[in-house]
């Protein structure tokens, strides 16, 4: 009865190609489900924020007649603003950090020096900014009433916006991603290019600025992100 069996070399080189497969595999692998997990904490932030929002305007009246100027202070005025319009509305919220040097490695990204940060149960944190923050008492009436950014991976490093941050606006015309109350008037490729809006704002998601003033040129992948139905596609500017 013959018997057959693999030779150490040969062994060895089938040791060798699928260590190899691995190298080229396992990298995508990896970014593919963490491209996943993001796109998902990002969408049930999303919801979440959606809900505490309907049940605060039940009680609060029309979120488009908030008072967002509880004080002149404008770190001092987002905390009063969250703790009366956002904090009792979203289970177990509990307060990080306000914005300061270095904060974002402990609370994750912030929108604003007069950001206030949170986190949620599922080790997300959320940055608020209340809108009041930017305007005068004379000028209250203002296009939007939070600013917040959503962290998904809180204090863990990007922190960056399109790639585990996400930006929304609660304003008078609702809430989503910035820019999504023009969504209609723009195409996914605008933003994947970069446009300005008729606002003057500059919508769009791009991998790299392209000078120095380009400073908002990640400020639409949120609104790629909700488009693409909250998954990241392989044309997204990861």
């Amino acid at each position: 009865m013959n018997r057959f069996a693999f030779t150490l070399a040969e062994v060895l080189i089938t040791i060798a190609v699928i260590g190899i497969v691995a190298i080229l595999t396992v990298p995508a692998i990896v970014k593919k489900y963490q491209k996943k997990v993001v796109a998902i904490r990002a969408k049930q932030a999303y919801s979440t924020l959606v809900e505490a929002i309907k049940l605060s305007e039940i009680e609060n009246g029309p979120s488009s007649e908030w008072n967002i100027v509880l004080s002149s202070d404008g770190t001092e005025n987002t905390k009063l603003v969250v703790d009366k319009y956002i904090a009792p509305y979203l289970n177990n919220l509990r307060f990080c950090d306000n914005n300061s040097d270095d904060i974002s490695k402990k609370c994750g990204a912030f929108l604003s020096s007069a950001g206030k940060g949170y986190f949620l149960p599922n080790g997300t944190s959320i940055s608020f900014v209340a809108g009041g923050e930017s305007y005068n008492e004379d000028e209250a009436v203002n296009d939007f009433i939070f600013a917040i950014i959503v962290d998904t991976n809180a204090g863990k490093k990007p922190n960056m916006l399109g790639y585990d941050a996400f930006y929304f606006q609660l304003n008078k015309d609702g809430f989503g991603p910035f820019g999504f109350n023009q969504r209609d008037t723009f195409t996914r490729s605008d933003i994947l290019n970069g446009f300005v809006n008729d606002r003057g704002e500059l919508i769009s998601c791009k991998k790299e600025s392209i000078d120095e003033n380009d400073l908002c040129y990640r400020h639409g992948c949120t609104l790629l992100l909700m488009l693409d139905n909250w998954e990241i596609k392989d044309d997204y500017p990861w």
